[in-house]
């Protein structure tokens, strides 16, 4: 399936949930915590998957905080060479520093492996 043009606005070419145009993107995040856009780096293969189906958490690997769509505010090629850029639309955000996490989580009876940080309204994705 062919992945619909997301640089222009184009009515004609309608855009699933999960999908933004660029040039919606400062609109979307008008309200968000997040007020720039995150990226999702993985392989080349792997990288059409989120931007026609979405976010699968099922397919993703286990990784340090568990299954997860993990994002960063810069691209990390580590994680692969393929870079989807992400407008996350976030409005409580849990702001931990990293190394008071699992502390934090403990605290609160959370067992830190199954933690789920950050559960944005409405992600959407563009490349």
């Amino acid at each position: 399936m062919k992945r619909p043009d997301l640089s222009v606005k184009r009515p004609e070419q309608p855009l699933k949930a999960h999908q933004i145009r660029s040039a919606d993107v400062v609109d979307f995040l008008k309200d968000s915590a997040v007020k720039q856009p995150l990226y999702h780096n993985t392989s080349t293969r792997a990288k059409e998957n989120p931007l026609t189906a979405g976010a699968d958490f099922e397919r993703s690997a286990t990784a340090a905080y568990g299954r997860g769509f993990y994002l960063a505010t810069a691209p990390i090629k580590r994680y692969g060479p393929a870079e989807i850029r992400v407008a996350v639309d976030l409005r409580n955000p849990l702001d931990v520093d990293l190394d008071e996490f699992d502390l934090r989580m403990k605290d609160w009876g959370v067992d830190p492996r199954r933690a789920r940080c950050g559960s944005p309204s409405h992600p959407r994705a563009w490349s």
